[in-house]
């Protein structure tokens, strides 16, 4: 039985097919606001203009949320309850393994440290942009 086990993990740290693919959606729903500024005009207006303040309400709700879930995204509760993030330093699980390549270098340049209150101010730094970019995308 342990070695069906093995078979079906893979990534770093044993993540499963399931968590790897979570953490992928994970990061791609924070790069959406990015992705509406590539399209096209003609096609963001006939496809996704009608969507922008659902799309906004999304993205205020999410910070909005994880008071209720111990300072985390419920992606994130989902993937440590399937055994993901096991040797994590902070609170900030997710954004520590999977997106420190990008925020690394904005936390050193405004001198926030690695810790619990530095993800959090790069959190909500992120949060705020994207509610910024979709903002900016209505009418």
């Amino acid at each position: 039985m342990e070695e069906k086990r093995e078979k079906i993990k893979i990534g770093k740290k044993g993540n499963s097919i399931l968590t790897t693919v979570m953490n992928m959606v994970h990061i791609a729903l924070l790069f959406i606001p990015v992705v509406l500024y590539l399209v096209p005009k003609k096609e963001f207006e006939k496809y996704v203009r009608r969507y922008v303040k659902w799309i906004l309400l999304f993205y205020v709700m999410i910070p909005l949320h994880w008071v209720f879930m111990e300072d985390m995204c419920v992606f994130t509760a989902i993937s440590i309850k399937m055994g993901d993030y096991e040797d994590s330093e902070t609170t900030s699980q997710f954004s520590e393994e999977n997106m420190m390549w990008l925020y690394g270098p904005i936390m050193r340049v405004f001198g926030w440290k690695k810790d619990n209150t530095g993800m959090n101010k790069m959190v909500t730094l992120h949060s705020l942009i994207n509610i910024i970019l979709i903002w900016s995308l209505l009418k």
